[in-house]
């Protein structure tokens, strides 16, 4: 039976999105799905000696974070322990940034650094032309499409509900 992945698998997807914020891919990218899969799987990332990183001249501290957060071993990981989301807001990279204050991201009372003026609600002139004239067809999948599912796929998963005992 599978177990459930718990907040550590949280701040592994966290530390991916800060990781391609920072340098527009995500880690262990590869263009070929397998390689990218076998990488995730398989390879360490050096994050102080990273390419992609060092081509973005990330910083120091945003490199100890993600390499506390993007370990495999979700035991080791950053925000995997009692202080859960604490040790990740106490690391230098929030801490000692002037630009960031974890009480107005909570409160949603910051203003963006950018705020594109729209002509209109589905206005797309702020996006590279590269990912608008791409031909939509096949990204859209309405309900009743999908490929029907057999039970054996779900073989490896269990659900286990207990039941009330006061019903």
């Amino acid at each position: 039976m599978r177990k459930g992945t718990g907040k550590a698998a949280d701040w592994w997807s966290f530390g991916s999105i800060v990781y391609e914020m920072l340098t527009g891919l995500p880690p262990y990218y590869d263009q070929n799905k397998q390689a990218l899969y076998d990488n995730i799987k398989n390879k360490d990332i050096d994050f102080f000696n990273d390419e992609e990183l060092n081509d973005k001249n990330v910083s120091d501290q945003a490199k100890d974070l993600l390499s506390k957060i993007l370990i495999k071993d979700p035991t080791k990981r950053l925000g995997a322990g009692e202080k859960d989301a604490e040790e990740i807001k106490e690391h230098p990279w929030f801490t000692e940034s002037s630009e960031f204050e974890w009480e107005t991201i909570i409160n949603k009372s910051g203003k963006p650094p950018y705020i594109p003026n729209l002509s209109k609600d589905d206005d797309v002139d702020h996006f590279d032309e590269q990912f608008t004239k791409l031909d939509p067809h096949g990204s859209f999948n309405p309900r009743g499409t999908q490929k029907k599912l057999s039970e054996d796929q779900w073989s490896d998963f269990d659900l286990d509900v207990e039941e009330d005992s006061d019903e």
